[in-house]
């Protein structure tokens, strides 16, 4: 075996070992509001349970939020892009009508000349 091989498995281990020490303490922690929860009145529960539901709406109102602005956002830039296609054609255009006048004045000067 390679040490990079054993550092690798010793590292798996540690994980492991800790990734069960964390979740038997969250499990314990878990229990404990889940008996703590329990010993509430009816209407305490309820009450909970609506904060609990405002909460999920706040934090739902915020997702749609920051999906409306991203939107909003996506479409200025696309409007900038948009503009700035259109820039490029009036140039574009003018610059090829400059070049025709011209050609064509070259012409008739060399046609007179």
């Amino acid at each position: 075996m390679a040490a990079a091989d054993i550092v690798g498995a010793g590292s798996a281990v540690v994980g492991a070992l800790g990734g069960i020490f964390f979740a038997s303490k969250d499990a314990k922690e878990r229990r404990q509001l889940e008996e703590k929860i329990a010993k509430l009145t009816l209407d305490q529960q309820k009450e909970l349970a609506t904060k609990q539901l405002e909460v999920q709406t706040d934090l739902e109102k915020m997702r749609i939020l920051y999906q409306y602005l991203a939107v909003v956002k996506n479409n200025d830039a696309l409007a900038v892009l948009d503009k700035k296609k259109y820039t490029s054609y009036i140039i574009l255009g003018t610059g090829l009508i400059a070049l025709g006048i011209v050609i064509i004045i070259a012409r008739k000067q060399n046609a007179n000349g």
